[in-house]
């Protein structure tokens, strides 16, 4: 009987299953590999430490369990490329613990779950932490505008509307309105992460499991705020996808705004602000130049942060 590569092969490049190999189920493969797999194994070791404290697999068992999953958890997943006899990462690595300590035991691992809730868990512990970092950084910039803006309370400048010379301001009265954007900005991270950490697991498919799990205990060990209290909301909602992509769209847009003032600033015509000599290029052709790349890749990674997010809010919608 013919594998699925030989059947493929057999029919030739034109044969639809090859496209779907190369076209989704590799790169879903590989995005699995590179974003999933060491959460993967938190939610592996969290749901047995659980199966065992309710009393569902004795002790001993969990024990070789955990053994075998930290023994995997240490492969190199950069080597992991997709097998066609393997649905995904998930089987994949549920066959190498099989190896470890053997099928039976192995399979016990998901007593009361699906690859569903586990799935959803696996992509809002990424997220979580993806969040994390972006708030820390809002608040780090938010501590340096305060400051600047601090120590310029009489420096005086032009105020522009529409790029016209208006009135005349301070550059800390400028600085400050961009804080105060800044920490709306991060109010709405704020609310996305409490969207964000709340634990899908214990609803397994749809409808939750007839074995006495506690979905309790698992939120706990993985660091969740709380249980989604629905199981089939637990599963079907993406919601907190659209929260996230929309909070990170409004803050590039602000962010967007003054990046592009300060590029005008930083021109000659304007001269109102100079980057610092490690923050500038020069030119290949024309040393007097100061090229401000520092601010220009700033705007070019809000873009295409503003256009990721869009995509996944497309996407899920």
């Amino acid at each position: 009987m013919k594998s699925i590569n030989d059947f493929i092969e057999s029919e030739g490049s034109q044969f639809p299953g090859k496209t779907y190999v190369e076209e989704l189920l590799k790169p879903v493969f590989n995005d699995q590999r590179d974003y999933l797999f060491d959460v993967m194994f938190d939610i592996h070791r969290a749901h047995v430490i659980m199966l065992s404290e309710q009393k569902i697999i004795p002790i001993t068992e969990a024990r070789k369990m955990l053994a075998g999953i930290n023994k995997i958890a240490k492969t190199d997943y950069q080597s992991l490329t997709y097998q066609p006899e393997y649905e995904d990462l998930f089987f994949m690595m549920e066959a190498k613990i099989g190896e470890e300590i053997g099928p039976e035991l192995a399979g016990k691992i998901h007593i009361g779950r699906s690859r569903n809730d586990m799935g959803v868990a696996m992509y809002r512990l990424v997220l979580r932490e993806h969040l994390v970092t972006t708030i820390e950084n809002a608040y780090r910039l938010s501590e340096v505008l305060l400051f600047q803006a601090d120590q310029h309370l009489e420096t005086y400048m032009t105020g522009y509307t529409h790029t016209q010379p208006a009135q005349p301001t301070t550059l800390g009265h400028y600085l400050l309105a961009i804080y105060d954007v800044l920490q709306r900005d991060i109010k709405r991270l704020e609310s996305a992460y409490q969207t964000v950490n709340q634990s899908p697991l214990g609803a397994a498919a749809l409808t939750t499991t007839g074995f006495p799990i506690s979905r309790e205990r698992t939120c706990e060990l993985l660091g969740f705020d709380q249980v989604i209290e629905n199981s089939y909301d637990s599963i079907a909602s993406a919601d907190y996808l659209l929260e996230t992509s929309t909070a990170l769209i409004t803050l590039m847009v602000n962010t967007g705004r003054w990046i592009q003032d300060f590029l005008q600033h930083v021109t000659r015509e304007f001269g109102s602000f100079l980057v610092a000599d490690p923050y500038v290029q020069v030119s290949s052709i024309m040393p007097q130049k100061r090229n401000p790349v520092s601010i220009e890749h700033s705007r070019s990674i809000a873009s295409s942060a503003y256009g990721e997010s869009i995509s996944c809010n497309q996407y899920d919608s």
